[in-house]
């Protein structure tokens, strides 16, 4: 920290411990002096020419009041996993310069279906946070995705087809928190879905904390928290009784072992391909 400390034009501030992750956020920007706000967590490496990048793209475009880039995932045995671009989640391409302008309404569908914005990958205005109150610090988990879903429905979003940002799996932090396996996980969609200034995506939302409840029933089940796991699969269900099928296979697959959950889990929750992944996403053993 002291070596930080002496770098030129860096300040180091205090805030009281157990403040979380939000409000560490929101104290930054309060005191930041800069027009341009970035993100590194502790388990967040920012790459070599990341802030340049940024600038030139916001410069280019004066419309949009925040830039996004492409970021990848390193795993504790150095497996390097690409994360998809947000274009190729909106079906977009880029352009010959490698960007692309993302607006609503199709980039509030795309983040609220699809969220691929790391927030270690994302320069914002200050302006442009601080017009959606920044950070809710009533959630540990999601802040970042209700803040990211608000600010997309007030200004267009630039990306830059260029690796900026490293998410390293692994780190402590609070995606390896036992709590990522409980409703605090995924209550952020259930604050978007009573925001009235997302009243627009009620359908996107609902069907968004559908399959977050199966998500998170699924990962329990594979970690052997069978009653929360049914839980969240009825809680599931709830949402849209529709989906009884669903809800069947899922009572099937409680009364199988685990390397049958991990061959069929992929057909009860779509946000899992594998169950086997959970592992390496949670950094649990």
């Amino acid at each position: 920290m002291n070596s930080i400390a002496s770098l030129p034009k860096v300040r180091i501030l205090d805030l009281l411990q157990g403040s979380g992750v939000s409000a560490g956020r929101n104290f930054g920007i309060e005191a930041a002096r800069g027009d341009l706000i970035g993100f590194c967590d502790s388990d967040d490496l920012w790459l070599p020419g990341w802030v340049e990048s940024a600038t030139a793209a916001l410069d280019d475009d004066r419309t949009a009041h925040w830039v996004l880039g492409r970021h990848f995932h390193l795993l504790p045995d150095g497996t390097r996993t690409e994360a998809p671009s947000l274009a190729a989640a909106s079906g977009l391409s880029f352009s010959s310069q490698g960007r692309v302008l993302h607006t609503a309404p199709r980039l509030t569908r795309t983040l609220i279906s699809q969220f691929t914005c790391h927030i270690s990958a994302t320069i914002v205005r200050r302006d442009l946070i601080q017009k959606v109150g920044s950070f809710p610090t009533n959630l540990l988990y999601l802040e970042d995705v209700l803040a990211w879903v608000r600010m997309s429905q007030l200004s267009p979003l630039i990306e830059i087809d260029r690796f900026v940002s490293v998410y390293r799996r692994g780190i402590p932090s609070a995606s390896t928190s036992w709590r990522a396996l409980t409703a605090q996980a995924i209550s952020g969609w259930d604050v978007a879905r009573h925001d009235p200034t997302l009243r627009d995506f009620r359908k996107e939302l609902r069907w968004t904390s559908y399959s977050a409840r199966k998500t998170l029933a699924l990962k329990n089940l594979y970690y052997g928290n069978r009653m929360q796991a049914l839980r969240f699969a009825a809680a599931a269900l709830v949402l849209d009784p529709r989906e009884i099928g669903e809800f069947m296979l899922f009572l099937t697959l409680m009364r199988s072992d685990k390397a049958m959950l991990r061959r069929r889990g992929g057909r009860y929750s779509q946000s899992i391909d594998d169950t086997a992944t959970i592992a390496a996403q949670l950094g649990i053993r």
